[in-house]
């Protein structure tokens, strides 16, 4: 038997399962963006405010490259 033929569709299976995961990670990433903004714009102007934002920019810059 040929390897390729064997490791072939291996690599496909974990190629997708990659996938799936890096899917589950961002939609995951998105809802906890979300969370904080929501958070942090229902709280009074001060610190715990501007906290809630930093953390919510921290999570929107965290998936950027570069």
């Amino acid at each position: 038997m040929n390897k390729t033929t064997i490791q072939q569709p291996v690599a496909d299976a974990e190629a997708q399962r990659i996938a799936a995961l890096r899917r589950t990670a961002h939609a995951a990433a998105d809802a906890a963006e979300k969370a904080w903004y929501e958070l942090a714009g229902q709280l009074d102007v001060g610190p715990d405010r501007t906290r809630a934002f930093e953390v919510y920019e921290n999570l929107r810059h965290a998936r950027r490259v570069g």
